[in-house]
């Protein structure tokens, strides 16, 4: 360990009263600049690799495709969304028109202007005595219907004969 203590100067780092230590500044190489003139300097070949040329083109296209068609589909969306908005509008009016008209029908329609149109526009009266037949139901459980029968066509004429022929 002896040899150890004796390798260092342990006096550098003793502060001796004002006297600063020295700062030593690195000393800097000068850059040694050699010039290459465009003639004498070999270029660089290019290895073009074929297949890598391709794979990236097409790369690049499936993505620009991809794109292409993300930005035609919100078109698309868009445009489709403001013919429903404009569709659900003219849904609205509809609506408020049938309203409106319903209304005024109903207004017009009441019982008094209906029984007066009857009564004006149609030669309508009220029902008397003696239009009104009671039945009773509880003697008879048999009720007629008086309607001139219509003479069968020429077909159940045929279908009827042939009926009876064939048993």
């Amino acid at each position: 360990m002896s040899n150890l203590a004796e390798q260092y100067d342990f006096g550098l780092f003793e502060n001796y009263g004002n006297t600063a230590p020295e700062i030593r500044e690195p000393v800097k190489k000068p850059k040694k600049v050699t010039k290459i003139s465009p003639k004498t300097q070999p270029r660089p070949k290019i290895k073009r690799n074929w297949a890598q040329i391709i794979a990236y083109s097409l790369v690049f296209v499936t993505v620009t495709g991809i794109a292409g068609l993300r930005i035609n589909t919100e078109v698309e969306l868009t445009i489709l969304t403001d013919q429903i908005q404009e569709t659900q509008q003219l849904l609205a009016e509809a609506q408020a028109t049938e309203t409106q008209l319903r209304l005024g029908m109903d207004k017009k329609l009441n019982d008094l202007n209906l029984e007066h149109y009857a009564r004006t526009a149609l030669g309508m009266r009220p029902i008397e005595r003696s239009q009104v037949t009671y039945i009773n139901t509880q003697k008879e459980d048999k009720g007629t219907v008086y309607q001139p029968v219509e003479e069968p066509s020429i077909f159940e004429r045929v279908k009827r004969f042939m009926e009876k022929i064939m048993p």
